[in-house]
């Protein structure tokens, strides 16, 4: 597995501070790895109170209704 290294966080990171809106998504029929990635990643754009969205093209299982019960 890579790991993300510095000088790319950094370049994703700058992306994301000069964005007004982000739109996160994951992979069809998503699991616990796609959404809990998701959703980590959500809630740090929102800290930088920047407008995110999450949009999937498939529902999430209710067996991640605890990690997402919204």
């Amino acid at each position: 597995m890579n790991l993300i290294n510095t000088s790319q966080w950094d370049l994703l990171s700058n992306y994301i501070d000069q964005s007004r809106s982000v739109l996160l998504s994951t992979h069809t029929n998503s699991d616990g790895d796609g959404i809990g990635s998701e959703l980590a990643m959500y809630y740090y754009i929102k800290s930088k109170n920047i407008d995110c969205r999450i949009i999937n093209d498939t529902a999430r299982p209710f067996v991640f209704d605890i990690i997402d019960p919204d």
